[in-house]
């Protein structure tokens, strides 16, 4: 029961007509139902955090997927073992340096404008002439991971945002199913929280008893025929506010 009420956030506080009893609560703890809803109610929320981890990567798959479709290509054509691609943006005003030296070390690139002050080259690279992006830094290249793509970047990124909102209808059952959860257990589980802290404090009470500072607790050693004469005396004195416990010799 302690992971099922972990789990009560993700109810939905419901209308409960008629108050579950404790009886019926008792029953519910005992039964295979408790064992079911606390399946049911993880398996929920554990999809549903699936879910928005999915979709915080497809958000970023998406950014970089919007950039790469400016290059109208079939990137799965230039997958090949002598080039290799790379990407990364930089300011316009030394994009003339970037391509004096692509040029000069005869690559094969692209240039999209990125946004109103700097542009995003695709460079296709012979295996081996790597070396040439490390002086790019100088001017400011900042290198992009150009994404998996078996085709075109605009197909793919038709891809994401259809699993996007397969993703979102998804979201979509699966907080209907939670709502109906809700409206089932919810007064079960309140119920059943309510009866477990009754019986924790029943359980503690004795232990907890000189746990405040308007509290005390006296332990001596009498005679025991002297002890009806002290109860006497100190209830007599203290009335309701004393709480007496008579100890054997074995305890």
């Amino acid at each position: 029961l302690v992971t099922m009420l972990s789990n009560r956030k993700v109810l939905e506080k419901t209308d409960v007509k008629s108050r579950v009893d404790i009886s019926s609560a008792k029953s519910f703890i005992k039964s295979r139902d408790l064992a079911n809803a606390e399946e049911k109610i993880r398996a929920a929320t554990s999809e549903m955090q699936s879910l928005d981890s999915e979709l915080e990567i497809l958000k970023n798959e998406k950014i970089r997927l919007r950039m790469f479709s400016k290059f109208d290509i079939d990137f799965s054509k230039l997958s090949t073992g002598s080039l290799q691609l790379f990407a990364g943006t930089v300011l316009d005003a030394n994009l003339p340096y970037i391509e004096k030296s692509l040029k000069t070390a005869e690559c094969s690139y692209s240039v999209k404008q990125a946004s109103k002050t700097s542009s995003i080259v695709l460079i296709a690279i012979r295996a081996g002439s790597e070396n040439i992006l490390s002086s790019f830094s100088k001017y400011g290249f900042e290198r992009i991971t150009v994404p998996q793509i078996s085709s075109t970047a605009s197909a793919e990124l038709q891809k994401a945002e259809r699993k996007t909102v397969e993703i979102n209808k998804r979201k979509v059952g699966l907080k209907k199913e939670i709502s109906e959860l809700s409206k089932k257990y919810y007064g079960l589980i309140a119920a059943s929280k309510e009866y477990l802290d009754m019986e924790s404090s029943k359980n503690s009470a004795e232990s907890l008893f000189g746990a405040t500072g308007h509290t005390f607790i006296l332990e001596a050693y009498l005679p025991e025929k002297n002890f009806p004469d002290f109860e006497k005396f100190a209830k007599g004195n203290f009335g309701n506010e004393i709480f007496l416990k008579k100890l054997g010799s074995k305890e």
